[in-house]
């Protein structure tokens, strides 16, 4: 079983030295039916990030939202690199898939 979530980027801490803190917090009804789905179901919740790679988190903008999909370990196994890639470019991100199964954000 999986579990959806819509969050959205609260605000952005810059700690310079490529150390960027992105904290998201769960959407809340405010008029737009989908988000009015999300907050009956999650209708609190917070993350918190921190990301020492500039184009991924220059990805997170203030007021951004994002789909946080949450499966088991042992139930989703490895994804395939094309899953991987896939999943990456649904938001617009470039990536390279390195031969040992990381990706690298261009």
């Amino acid at each position: 079983m999986s579990v959806r979530a819509k969050f959205r980027v609260a605000h952005v801490t810059d700690y310079g030295n490529n150390f960027k803190e992105v904290h998201l917090t769960a959407v809340y009804d405010d008029g737009i039916p989908e988000n009015a789905r999300f907050n009956k179901v999650t209708p609190t919740g917070t993350l918190t990030m921190t990301i020492n790679n500039p184009p991924a988190s220059d990805v997170f903008t203030p007021g951004k939202e994002f789909y946080l999909d949450f499966r088991a370990v042992q139930e989703a196994g490895r994804p395939t690199i094309a899953e991987l890639e896939n999943i990456l470019q649904q938001d617009g991100v470039e990536v390279d898939i390195l031969p040992n199964g990381e990706a690298c954000v261009r």
